[in-house]
């Protein structure tokens, strides 16, 4: 589009000067070398054009190159900034994943603590058992042997008081 601007452009401008020329045409209607003279300047004038629509041309053929190229970074771009979002969307599920192990650990270590001191606790019950059954099995001891003792006398105090 802008190419065919820029040759219309120049063609009117071509056309302005050839109109220019033709003015001067007629009041150098008699002189040849003055009309061969406004020819070459004419012919100057559309090779200039040619060269300038020539830049042009290449111009656009390169603008549209740096296009074509900066469409297809475009799409590596956004084919990375989605790679990126899906992997941004990843991590964020890993994270939350992550906070709930972590709570379920922290809530394993709070039961294996409590479960310690149970076992702590009930270890020392089971000593303080354990000492009570040690005293009471000193005192049954303690009160067989006075069993002992008492049925000895018994089985002496009735013979020891007949021979009085």
């Amino acid at each position: 589009m802008k190419k065919r601007g820029i040759i219309l452009t120049s063609l009117g401008l071509l056309g302005c000067f050839l109109a220019a020329a033709g003015c001067e045409d007629k009041k150098t209607a008699g002189e040849p070398g003055a009309a061969k003279s406004e020819l070459a300047e004419v012919k100057a004038g559309l090779q200039q054009t040619q060269k300038d629509k020539d830049v042009l041309k290449a111009d656009a053929a390169k603008l549209a190159q740096t296009l074509e190229e900066t469409r297809s970074e475009l799409a590596l771009a956004v084919k990375a900034r989605d790679k990126f979002q899906a992997v941004a969307k990843e991590a964020a599920g890993l994270k939350k994943q992550v906070s709930e192990v972590t709570k379920e650990r922290d809530r394993s270590v709070a039961e294996a603590k409590k479960a310690q001191e149970t076992v702590s606790n009930l270890r020392t019950q089971l000593q303080q058992q354990a000492r009570k059954l040690n005293d009471i099995q000193d005192q049954n001891k303690e009160l067989q042997a006075k069993i002992q003792k008492l049925q000895k006398k018994l089985e002496e105090g009735p013979t020891s008081s007949a021979n009085p």
